[in-house]
């Protein structure tokens, strides 16, 4: 069968899969994947990222191995979140093009269409299902609501589910594994920066995604993503730290105005409000350098790259034919 214009280039691809108690699907799911590539292109690889697997899921992909060279094999020691186990896929692959699909997404026979997007000018081509008609009218309010406020936090939309389809370039990768984040979410990553992205829009038909563990999502990413928490925590501590000087001031204001004043009350309120002006300072300082403490431990790059141009020319000089030397 004559393959298409795209695999007769040096394009080299890498479907990676993360698999964890899979052993009903994963073969057939392979098999899919393995057709569709072997159908589009010449360089490939298949790479299996096993998150410590009880099942005979692990199993089940060395028999598929055996009969599919292409099957490259990573067993994680003990089982990771799902995000680490997507940074542990990006850092293993090889390709040119890398496509992580979710098991449950469906969309392995759209491979092509994803890469074909992606190496027409896209750094990074996210599959973007549906909101599912199967939720409540409340929770798709909640979800809409969450969805706006993701907007104009993050500059992206939320979809309630950790599961991530879709197709990075190489320049993307790199961007992502010098990200050392244990709670990375790809969808959200500030590595994509800069990046051109293209969303891809399609049906979720996968099982309902449970309500509360959407919004657990959506508050796990604004606090690995966002400072937003801690800065709404140092706004209401400089409120609560402010209205506690403005009673320290009234207390001073009945003292000079009033002759008759139960006895022990001035210094039983200028106590307690001295005291909570104090407390609520501090938090706020404290929150502050928390925020600041955060950022250092996330040890993400200072800096992304989104494109490098260079003009070819190997020297510095042209007079003194000076080689550039890193």
């Amino acid at each position: 069968m004559k393959k298409s214009q795209n695999s007769l280039s040096d394009v080299f691809v890498t479907a990676s899969l993360i698999v964890q108690n899979d052993e009903k699907v994963i073969v057939q799911f392979i098999r899919n994947i393995y057709r569709n590539l072997n159908k589009n292109y010449d360089y490939f690889e298949i790479l299996v990222v096993d998150n410590s697997s009880n099942d005979h899921t692990l199993e089940l992909v060395r028999q598929q191995q055996r009969q599919i060279p292409e099957i490259r094999i990573i067993s994680l020691s003990y089982r990771h979140n799902l995000q680490t186990a997507y940074l542990a896929a990006l850092e293993n692959s090889l390709g040119d093009y890398v496509v992580i699909f979710d098991l449950e997404s469906e969309l392995s026979h759209l491979i092509k269409e994803f890469i074909d997007k992606s190496i027409s000018g896209f750094d990074v081509v996210i599959a973007n299902p549906t909101l599912d008609n199967r939720y409540s009218p409340i929770e798709k309010t909640v979800l809409k609501f969450i969805d706006t406020a993701f907007i104009k936090i993050m500059g992206v939309n939320f979809y309630p589910n950790a599961y991530f389809s879709g197709v990075f370039s190489r320049s993307a990768v790199n961007s992502l594994v010098k990200v050392r984040n244990k709670k990375l979410h790809l969808r959200y990553s500030k590595a994509f920066m800069g990046l051109t992205k293209h969303y891809f829009d399609y049906k979720h038909m996968g099982k309902k995604i449970p309500f509360i563990s959407s919004l657990r999502l959506a508050v796990d990413v604004l606090i690995s993503n966002s400072q937003l928490p801690l800065r709404l925590t140092t706004l209401l501590g400089m409120s609560a730290s402010f209205l506690s000087l403005m009673f320290v001031v009234y207390v001073f204001i009945v003292t000079l105005v009033k002759k008759q004043i139960i006895e022990g009350w001035i210094t039983t309120s200028l106590v307690t409000g001295g005291l909570f002006f104090l407390l609520f300072a501090i938090l706020t300082v404290l929150s502050e350098y928390v925020g600041r403490i955060l950022t250092e431990l996330k040890d993400e790059p200072v800096y992304y790259i989104a494109k490098e141009f260079n003009s070819g020319n190997t020297t510095v000089s042209r007079k003194h034919k000076k080689l550039n030397v890193v």
